[in-house]
């Protein structure tokens, strides 16, 4: 009986540890997909203010920039 309660256990905690590891892959996949995004948005707005600095200006690209910005701050305190 004894043995059979050690078998448990240990099934109990291969099975934990198995969901730990999933989501801790989920949670590194849905990082990487957040960090792909504001990067895209990042080189975006680099692009349109080296083309046309002027309507890069006009066309609130400044507002973007520090809205993309704020939403990293608030995922960094998540």
């Amino acid at each position: 009986i004894l043995l059979q309660e050690q078998i448990k256990i240990f099934d109990n905690l291969k099975r934990n540890t198995q969901q730990i590891y999933q989501f801790d892959q989920n949670l590194k996949q849905s990082l990487k997909a957040e960090l792909n995004y504001y990067s895209g948005e990042l080189i975006k707005l680099l692009v349109e203010g080296y083309e046309s600095p002027q309507e890069f200006v006009d066309k609130m690209g400044c507002e973007r920039y520090s809205t993309i910005l704020n939403q990293i701050e608030q995922k960094k305190h998540q």
